[in-house]
């Protein structure tokens, strides 16, 4: 009972929430929790860090039906959406390029259209920052704990050791949808401490790809612990995830000029990053980065990795069911989440609940009774 009461009370603490508990508990605040006493029991560590899924489940802005959906499926450059403007105006203003508007394309410019009237844009920034506030304070209660040297030693993984690469593995996500969708976003790696200045993405990538480097030793792939199901960031899931933030950083992109010129991109190691660039004007300029290939052979590595250790992850190629009813594998990957059964071919999956109205189907799928 009382590891329920502590993992109650520890939630509320990463929320920001400090209530007094010294009526009822030996502690006298939860926001003076000993770092050694909630880290040294991986219930109470667990706790905490579910209160951060729960947060990235629940900033559905960021993924699923929103921005991803808005930005990314429907609004590229060779692709639109079927509906009208004034119905969904944050995908068109992108589609654009931010040249229109509006609906009969007489208002030109970005000055008529700011991310701060994007509803969608905001929120997503907001909920992305919440979430990495939440991995900070559990980063940080980990690093003060007696125990983390000693964790960080060991030569296999661990419950705890891997609750704690989970949490840098989440922090590290939400950086990625930040640089992916705003490029250019402050770095805050310190709970309650308000970053001052934009961080280059160059030095936030590395940041976050050192960061992933250091825990995935320590982590479980996919299938290895009976404890660790694909709804968990495991050592199969951070692997991909360094992949895909070196080959983003490696590929080509529009970099702002406003924020000191090129001299404003640097790694973190401090030097400065130099690009073969494509197309320049007195705003922004299109190109990449000319050591480029030091991070595809990153992503090599690490994608590599966990192709070559997939642990439960397989590539569904076939139908086990009926082949005169269904032989249709692309559809059983699908009803399998609709059965609520772990995906085969899942790396990682947030989970969520049937209900009755959802837009989910109407943007990744077709509702189905199986055929």
């Amino acid at each position: 009972m009382k590891k329920i009461i502590y993992s109650m009370m520890l939630a509320a603490m990463l929320a920001g929430t400090a209530t007094s508990c010294s009526d009822f508990l030996d502690q006298s605040s939860d926001s003076e929790a000993d770092p050694t006493f909630v880290f040294s029991d991986p219930t109470t560590a667990r706790a905490a860090l579910m209160n951060g899924y729960e947060q990235w489940r629940s900033c559905g802005v960021a993924f699923g039906t929103g921005s991803f959906y808005h930005y990314v499926v429907s609004s590229s450059d060779i692709e639109t959406q079927g509906e009208s403007y004034s119905a969904q105006p944050w995908r068109w203003v992108p589609s654009y390029f931010y040249g229109y508007t509006n609906g009969n394309l007489s208002k030109k410019g970005p000055g008529t259209y700011g991310l701060y009237e994007n509803g969608m844009m905001s929120s997503t920034w907001t909920g992305l920052f919440n979430v990495i506030g939440i991995t900070n304070s559990l980063i940080e209660q980990f690093e003060k704990s007696s125990s983390f040297t000693a964790m960080m030693s060991q030569t296999s993984p661990s419950t705890m050791s891997e609750i704690y690469g989970e949490a840098v593995a989440l922090r590290a996500s939400c950086y990625y949808e930040l640089m992916r969708q705003y490029g250019d976003v402050p770095l805050q790696t310190k709970a309650g401490v308000e970053p001052e200045r934009l961080s280059p993405r160059d030095s936030i990538a590395d940041f976050v790809i050192n960061d992933l480097k250091k825990v995935i030793p320590l982590m479980y792939r996919s299938g290895e612990s009976n404890d660790i199901n694909k709804t968990y960031m495991t050592r199969t899931y951070a692997e991909g995830l360094v992949g895909r933030i070196c080959l983003w950083e490696a590929g080509y992109q529009t970099r702002r000029l406003d924020l000191g010129g090129e001299a404003f991109y640097k790694g973190l190691d401090g030097q400065q990053v130099n690009f073969d660039k494509v197309s320049t004007n007195e705003l922004c300029f299109y190109g990449r980065r000319t050591d480029w290939k030091k991070y595809y052979e990153i992503a090599e590595q690490y994608l590599g990795d966990a192709i070559s250790n997939h642990g439960n992850i397989i590539l569904q190629t076939t139908d086990p069911r009926d082949a005169s009813r269904f032989g249709n594998p692309y559809q059983y990957v699908f009803q399998q989440m609709n059965d609520l059964q772990m995906c085969n071919e899942s790396v990682y999956e947030i989970p969520e609940t049937q209900t009755q109205s959802s837009p989910r189907p109407y943007a990744f799928g077709r509702p189905s009774n199986g055929g």
